[in-house]
């Protein structure tokens, strides 16, 4: 079972960009300095920017597809800048703003790392339905890339808590993309947290 996307961002981009562009079916309008778009980075991720030297790598641009899966696009690969202080991992989504005519990878203000970036996790026990505006919580382990590039394995981080925003729950070992936000309470305190935006369930035995 797959699940949608769903993103103020991916809105924003809509309008910014025309839904023809997210498919992949339209040729780049001249910037305007708003769009938006999602990115894969490369295996090896885009290195932090250097005091006033910043870093670029080619990314492979990310669609939402007509039955709302993010589909790579292999030939379609843009320059991204990090004008972060901190690295961005390799085999993440990421979202890029046109700034003049650059695209510059969206991570969080200033260049303290963290920020909004794309992961994609596995959870060991039900992750609970949302209801009305009530949204459904548990937790996950974030996932890396093995070493061979065959396939995903845990990261070995401490479990992270869950956001989600679908009025199903989500089964124990599904493989989820999640989006991740940074919550601040009432008392200045910060703490993650992982918004799902897609799950892919594992295949139910006939």
């Amino acid at each position: 079972m797959i699940y949608g996307f769903n993103s103020e961002d991916v809105a924003f981009a809509l309008k910014g960009i025309g839904e023809e562009r997210l498919a992949g079916n339209g040729s780049d309008p001249t910037p305007t300095g708003k769009e938006v778009i999602f990115v894969k980075t490369p295996s090896a991720g885009i290195p932090a920017r250097s005091g006033s030297t910043v870093e670029e790598a080619d990314c492979s641009r990310v669609y939402l597809d007509e039955d709302l899966e993010l589909q790579e696009s292999d030939d379609q690969v843009v320059p991204v800048a990090n004008t972060s202080e901190s690295e961005i991992a390799g085999d993440t989504y990421v979202k890029a703003v046109m700034l003049g005519v650059n695209w510059v990878a969206v991570t969080g203000g200033g260049g303290g790392g963290g920020g909004d970036q794309m992961f994609q996790l596995q959870n060991s026990a039900e992750i609970s339905a949302a209801s009305g505006l009530t949204f459904g919580t548990g937790t996950a382990s974030l996932l890396q890339i093995n070493i061979g590039a065959t396939a995903y394995e845990d990261a070995g981080e401490p479990a992270v808590t869950m956001i989600n925003p679908f009025e199903e729950a989500v089964p124990s070992g599904a493989i989820i993309t999640a989006d991740k936000q940074t919550h601040l309470f009432a008392d200045d305190s910060t703490d993650d947290r992982y918004v799902i935006v897609q799950v892919s369930c594992p295949a139910e035995t006939p």
